[in-house]
């Protein structure tokens, strides 16, 4: 087979096997370019799960560490009550504003899994 092919180009006029030549290096080129896109597409889907991976992760720390916040104001607010007299016209002591982070990170939710949402938006 590849005896016919080499007798068949050396056969062709000298303008012919220049255009088999052009064509040929234009294939190879052009293969070469898309093996190279389809690897660098590849390495940008795994940099940009790398990156959404670690958006969650901060995403999920931040959001712990508000809800933490705010469950030991509550904690300590209670033990403060449990701690005075009664007193009829007595009040609870209300935190200042302490939800800070999750207005800021609602557009991230989405990272997370959705039973974590769920516990989420059920805390908030």
């Amino acid at each position: 087979m590849w005896s016919e092919f080499w007798d068949w180009l050396a056969k062709l006029s000298p303008g012919s096997a220049g255009f088999v030549g052009t064509l040929t290096g234009s294939t190879l080129g052009l293969i070469a370019i898309l093996i190279g896109a389809l690897f660098n597409a590849r390495l940008n889907r795994e940099r940009d799960d790398a990156i959404r991976e670690a958006d969650r992760i901060a995403t999920a720390s931040a959001l712990y560490a508000e809800l933490s916040g705010v469950h030991r104001a509550f904690v300590e607010n209670a033990e403060n009550l449990a701690q005075r007299p009664p007193d009829p016209d007595g009040g609870f002591m209300i935190p200042g504003p302490s939800v800070k982070i999750f207005p800021e990170l609602i557009s991230k939710l989405g990272l997370l899994r959705s039973d974590t949402i769920i516990s989420v938006m059920t805390a908030y």
